[in-house]
């Protein structure tokens, strides 16, 4: 997992949940995706969400 060895932050945009999974704890931030575009220096889409 990326998250693992990227020193930088790792922000994670997923609307259908409120709260990352014990796996990505600690790791990732769930954020807004407003917030993320802010923010981010380089964006990744891995799902087809509506959302997006």
């Amino acid at each position: 997992m990326i998250a693992q060895w990227h020193t930088g932050e790792t922000l994670v945009v997923e609307p259908n949940i409120h709260e990352l999974p014990a796996k990505l704890a600690g790791n990732c931030t769930l954020t807004a995706l407003d917030d993320a575009l802010a923010t981010a220096d380089v964006l990744v889409l891995l799902v087809d969400h509506k959302e997006f």
